[in-house]
């Protein structure tokens, strides 16, 4: 696929991310206080849009790019513990609480302590990792778009826990940070 092709699907894909999470999710949170089937489907096509973008410009040789030991260490780790921490923390939240379904109490425990998002700051490790082990610089953009994409959707679910929780919620971010230490402000 050409640059200017990329380029395109790349504003579309964070335009669709946009529409998803800060219109549709949004307005379901407002009304309904919760996410209804159709806003959970719509994020599952805003992340599964970047996924697919992602996976279709992949590097022409991937996987077989060879970084190095160092780097394929490095790489292996953020990616698989990563994902291994993100699905942790979906287990644990609970499916129904992890889809906007069902706020009945604000979770603070486990990497909840840490940042009040473990699950993106995790998901987000793992793809430094894959583009650490299969270097590109669609990778990259790809990097940048997750990060867009899942500031969009963080700051979206805040502003409902906001609502729910009130000034729970308010001490929670006061103590915790909204993605890791050094990036405390929320």
């Amino acid at each position: 696929m050409e640059a200017t092709t990329y380029g395109i699907l790349v504003v579309l894909t964070l335009a669709i991310a946009y529409v998803v999470f800060r219109v549709i999710v949004r307005r379901d949170y407002r009304r309904k206080g919760k996410l209804t089937p159709f806003s959970t489907f719509m994020e599952y096509v805003a992340i599964l849009s970047w996924v697919y973008l992602t996976y279709q410009n992949r590097p022409a040789d991937w996987p077989t790019v060879h970084v190095g030991t160092v780097l394929e260490i490095t790489g292996s780790i953020l990616f698989y513990g990563g994902m291994a921490i993100t699905l942790f923390n979906l287990a644990a939240l609970g499916i129904r609480r992890s889809h906007g379904q069902e706020v009945n109490r604000l979770k603070q425990s486990g990497f909840y302590r840490a940042t009040r998002n473990p699950q993106a700051v995790a998901f987000f490790l793992a793809i430094v990792g894959y583009v650490i082990l299969w270097p590109a610089w669609r990778g990259v953009v790809a990097l940048m778009m997750l990060a867009v994409l899942l500031h969009l959707m963080v700051i979206t679910e805040e502003e409902h826990l906001r609502d729910v929780f009130g000034e729970e919620y308010v001490r929670y971010c006061g103590r915790v940070p909204r993605y890791i230490g050094v990036l405390r402000r929320s």
